[in-house]
């Protein structure tokens, strides 16, 4: 994802490094997300001997979990592509959330962000 954010940030004179363009608070809060669903993922216990179904809701709910994280994570590293210039319309594109949508949410990120990190 560095690398995508890096090749989106091109500019005329050159490339926007990720530690330029993206502020530490919100590149923590991006790693510290895609750490969580690592995580998550890693839990998945495909050969658990309980019940089916319980082992099924088990799964379940780690993949709902797990994307949702990965979800928190894209909407801020599109945070962090529109600081450092990248246009909502690419970015739209990219995450396959309509314009509007997105700005909404990229504005929710960085409230959640000011409250956390100040």
């Amino acid at each position: 994802m560095t690398a995508q954010l890096r090749t989106l940030a091109r500019r005329a004179e050159g490339t926007i490094s990720w530690r330029a363009a993206v502020p530490r608070p919100e590149r923590t809060w991006i790693k510290d997300r895609l750490r969580d669903a690592t995580g998550l993922l890693a839990q998945l216990d495909l050969d658990d001997t309980a019940p089916l179904a319980a082992t099924t809701q088990q799964l379940l709910g780690t993949l709902d979990r797990a994307i949702g994280t990965l979800t928190e994570a894209s909407i801020g590293i599109a945070s962090a592509a529109q600081t450092a210039g990248i246009p909502l319309a690419q970015l739209s594109t990219w995450t396959h959330i309509p314009a509007e949508d997105l700005r909404q949410d990229i504005d929710d990120h960085r409230e959640d962000l000011e409250e956390q990190y100040g």
